[in-house]
């Protein structure tokens, strides 16, 4: 089976570039629950014209539901499931699995397939989502060409990889520092790219390095189409909802045609000149397959420039899959024409696919009084099928002799069978609906609220269990800080108390509470992890943490982001941290009126004493109703319990 082309489209002309340079499918996004909200995107009307234009190729469109979701905007995402099912989409990419909840319930019909968003990187989280009825997985980008391997040896699923375009420091689905810094949430499809930024890294105080230090360079794994194939790996997806058509054209171009000499000769080696193609079309510093072959470190970085230095040249090839009217790519049928005397043209068009379509025309032919028609003349007007979407591959006319038709009846019935073949293409069965409601309930009041904490050291562990408050282990990469509406909630709750997304605030969390019993916990103190990244930056320079915390990212407004560690020397993941913490003693009784049911406290960098001063007036705010001073200004922040995200 071949391996699918996937392609990405921010507006209609990149669409057209996408199927026309040979995309095997589309992905594209509507006005809302897209990760990509300044891209151009499409109504609900553009989405089915642009699905119909596709289908008519023979290409699939896959659509971003890529977003969190809130409880108040599940009504919402119920009405534009609605219109993709309308519009016969075949996916919709879908990170939040309150959301998917949602759209099973909705339209059952419709084909999940589970974002890169989720930051999926093992087998058994693939099996899971297979249970939860998806059907395909967009891995983690960060995953190494034997974790990829594994993955399509173990899965139920179909598997979907990146191997074109923009990749980020941060694990997808785990970035929180456009949200926190600047109340733009890259969850929410409005990230701010503050990883495209200067910033400086710090030992201590003193200086290591400057520059652009979060800014990968883009992933090209142009050479390993081979090696993917093999793997097992069903689509290849191509980043780039934010470029312009060219680019499209012009990335698609060059992966169709290796794919293509992959399937002919069983391997291929890129030209220098195909490499410049994508390198004009948009690079940052050259291309990296880092994640891919495992090669971590500075090689993988844009330090010097986050921006593109591609001459963004293009050919005349590329100009053309571009245009307004670009009519490039073909497709192939089969033509059959008769004409009898007395009796009207028939024509048949077939594509080979299973579809076939009579037309027949309105005139019947008279026997001619002087020059005949004839079937080679017959068969020339049938071949004109000029610019329709449409080649002949084969074609057979009879005729009787002496017989005559006026042209303009034979291009009549020639268009009316490309037009009813189109159609027959184009259609497809709308999937069910139904009438669904997230049913609402009387939580009740928790007789007390819990304290907790995670810890991220063995001094910060003792702290809290001589206060005698329950502990855990805070691990960043496995715990889920994506919780936005009670379905997601629902299903987590299975694990146990349930940590909300820190990107709610009190009245979203109120109105999510009033739809679930389960127990919840929102995080009260503490530095957030702003970015979760596989290549560690201080790694990057040759240093290593060696288990304690030295290292820092300070910013263009002197703010100094802590980097923590996970893991051991040479396969870390490291943690950037929030300049400040959460604070929120202070305002307990804001958070006593959630009905909440625990009050975690996330210790990170904090020493011994520093967790005992911590836990102590949370428990007398919280347990004992004492009204605490807020913290001295500049030392802390409220998170997002009372400003939210966009």
């Amino acid at each position: 089976m071949a391996i699918e082309l996937l392609a990405p489209a921010g507006n209609g002309a990149a669409v057209r570039a996408a199927v026309q340079s040979g995309a095997d499918a589309v992905y594209i996004g509507g006005k809302s629950f897209g990760a990509r909200r300044a891209a151009q995107n499409f109504t609900a009307d553009e989405i089915k014209e642009q699905t119909d234009y596709c289908h008519l190729y023979g290409v699939k469109v896959h659509v971003t539901v890529n977003t969190l979701v809130k409880q108040r905007e599940i009504g919402e995402l119920q009405t534009f499931v609605k219109e993709l099912n309308d519009a016969r989409v075949d996916a919709l990419i879908v990170q939040d699995l309150g959301a998917a909840e949602i759209i099973k319930n909705t339209c059952p019909d419709l084909t999940l397939h589970a974002s890169t968003q989720m930051s999926v990187t093992t087998a058994d989280e693939v099996k899971e989502l297979a249970r939860l009825g998806f059907s395909r997985v967009v891995l983690a980008r960060e995953l190494s060409r034997g974790e990829i391997e594994n993955i399509c040896r173990m899965s139920p699923i179909e598997i979907e990889v990146f191997v074109h375009g923009a990749i980020c420091q941060c694990y997808s689905g785990k970035c929180l520092m456009s949200s926190i810094l600047g109340g733009r949430s890259g969850n929410r499809g409005s990230c701010a790219q503050p990883c495209r930024l200067p910033y400086e890294l710090c030992e201590g105080h003193k200086s290591l390095k400057n520059g652009y230090l979060l800014s990968p360079k883009d992933m090209a794994l142009i050479d390993e189409l081979g090696t993917l194939k093999r793997m097992g790996v069903t689509s290849l997806k191509i980043e780039g909802r934010l470029k312009r058509a060219e680019y499209v054209s012009a990335v698609v171009g060059v992966y169709r045609k290796y794919l293509d000499l992959l399937e002919e000769h069983g391997d291929t080696k890129v030209t220098k000149e195909d490499m410049q193609i994508l390198t004009d079309a948009f690079s940052r510093s050259g291309f990296t397959d880092g994640y891919f072959k495992n090669k971590l470190g500075a090689d993988m970085m844009s330090y010097a420039s986050p921006s593109g230095t591609g001459d963004t040249k293009y050919t005349r090839d590329i100009e053309e899959r571009c245009a307004e009217n670009a009519n490039v790519r073909k497709i192939g049928v089969d033509i059959t024409g008769t004409l009898k005397l007395g009796s009207p043209l028939e024509v048949n068009f077939s594509d080979g696919e299973g579809r076939r379509v009579r037309a027949v025309g309105t005139l019947k032919s008279e026997k001619a009084v002087n020059a005949p028609l004839g079937a080679d003349r017959l068969k020339a007007q049938l071949l004109k099928l000029g610019s329709t979407p449409f080649l002949c591959r084969d074609i057979s006319v009879t005729a009787d002799k002496g017989v005559t038709l006026p042209i303009k009846e034979i291009n009549a019935v020639r268009r009316k069978a490309a037009e009813m073949l189109a159609d027959v293409r184009v259609k497809r069965e709308k999937g069910r609906v139904n009438d669904y409601a997230v049913p609402s309930c009387e939580r009740e009041t928790p007789a007390k609220i819990e304290l907790a904490a995670y810890v991220t050291t063995d001094e910060q562990r003792r702290a809290a269990e001589e206060a005698g408050i329950k502990v855990e282990r805070f691990r960043p990469f496995s715990g889920t800080l994506n919780v936005c509406n009670s379905l997601t909630v629902d299903y987590l709750s299975k694990n146990g108390v349930v940590t909300l997304s820190p990107e709610l605030n009190l009245r979203e969390i109120e109105e999510l509470l009033r739809y679930t019993n389960a127990e919840t916990e929102v995080i009260a103190y503490g530095r957030m992890p702003l970015m979760v990244m596989k290549n560690c930056p201080v790694n990057a320079q040759g240093k290593c943490q060696n288990g304690k915390q030295v290292y820092s990212l300070r910013d263009r407004k002197r703010r100094v982001m802590p980097i923590i560690c996970e893991g051991e020397r040479g396969k870390c993941k490291a943690v950037l941290l929030n300049s400040v913490p959460i604070y929120m003693a202070d305002k307990a009784e804001d958070i006593k009126r959630l009905k909440i049911n625990c009050v975690r406290l996330l210790f990170t960098v904090e020493n011994f004493s520093q967790c005992v001063k911590i836990i102590d007036e949370y428990k007398r705010a919280f347990a004992d109703g004492e009204k605490l001073d807020a913290p001295p200004e500049n030392t802390f922040t409220r998170g997002h319990f009372y400003r939210g995200v966009t």
